[in-house]
This record gives C-alpha cells, structure tokens and sequence, in this order.
C-alpha cells in the first residue's frame, strides 16, 4: 500500500508542496522574461528616462498601436457578419403568378392571438342566463324544502325524521 509504481505522481502534502513550488517558479521566470522584453527600461531601473523629449516618436509608437487594434477589431467584425449572412439566406419575396403580392389570410387580419377557448353554450346570452337561473335552482334546493301538495290529511313524513337535520327559518 505505502509502495508506488514509477508512473505515479507523488501523494500527500510533499507532492503538493513541490507542485506549487514549481508552479511558482515558472511563473517568476514568466514574469522575467516579460519585462526583460522592456530592454532595461522598468522605472527607477537602468535606462529609464522620465523626460519628454520623444514626444513624436512614442505618439508615432502609440498610434500605431492604435491603428493595428482597430484593423484586429474590424476584421473580427466582418467575419462575425460574414457568418450571420451565410447561417440565414435572405426570404424571397412571396408572389402570386399575376406578379402581385399574395392576399393576407383570416388568421393575420383578425390578428387575435393567443385567445383562450370559449365555451359554446355562452356564446348566446339568452341561453347562458337560462343555465344561471338552472343552476341557482339546483344551489336553492338545497337551503329550501319545495312545498308539496296536500292530500287527505298527515300522513306522516314520507322520507322520515331525521334529528339532525335542521330545515327552520329564523325570525
């Protein structure tokens, strides 16, 4: 278990620490050669001059620069378009065999949308108030008891008594 094979890379906190060592290292040198492409010329380092006496040459240096970033930049650009011409062709103008534009459709003059579906029954107000009132007598069935006509006498109630059932109007 505590042997390892010669391919393997090395566990545990010295494996560690010797990677991040070494990834320190090569970034320093990185850093190194990045600014020993200034040739000397760090502030406060060899060969720094602070005064202003190439004003024409460094604006020379800087819009140069400037000029080759907007030509990187516009490229870029036109590729980028040359890419979206090419993904969507332009649409063709529709036509009609006499020449003329074709007619617009029900759907695009009544330009309704998404609507939600209507029920068919109340579409028709009459009809619609005569199922309200249907439904109003259901719903009053249950509160009130219909009357019903008398015959010779009592004779007793014909679904029963039931105790719990409370049918009286208060006053």
């Amino acid at each position: 278990r505590g042997r390892r094979l010669p391919d393997q890379k090395p566990r545990g906190p010295q494996g560690e620490a010797r990677r991040g060592e070494r990834k320190e290292e090569a970034k320093a040198e990185q850093a190194e050669e990045d600014f020993g492409n200034l040739g000397g010329l760090r502030e406060g380092g060899p060969g720094f001059d602070d005064s202003d006496g190439d004003v024409e040459e460094d604006y020379e240096l800087y819009s140069g620069a400037l000029g080759r970033s907007e030509a990187k930049k516009s490229a870029k650009k036109s590729r980028k378009q040359q890419r979206v011409t090419m993904t969507h062709p332009p649409l063709e103008d529709e036509r009609v065999e006499g020449g003329s534009k074709r007619l617009i459709n029900y759907e695009i003059e009544k330009n309704r949308g998404l609507t939600p579906r209507r029920n068919k029954d109340l579409k028709n107000p009459r009809k619609k108030h005569r199922i309200k009132y249907q439904k109003a007598l259901v719903r009053r069935k249950g509160q009130v008891q219909d009357q019903r006509e008398r015959r010779d006498g009592y004779g007793g109630e014909a679904t029963g008594i039931k105790s719990r059932v409370t049918k009286s109007v208060k006053l």
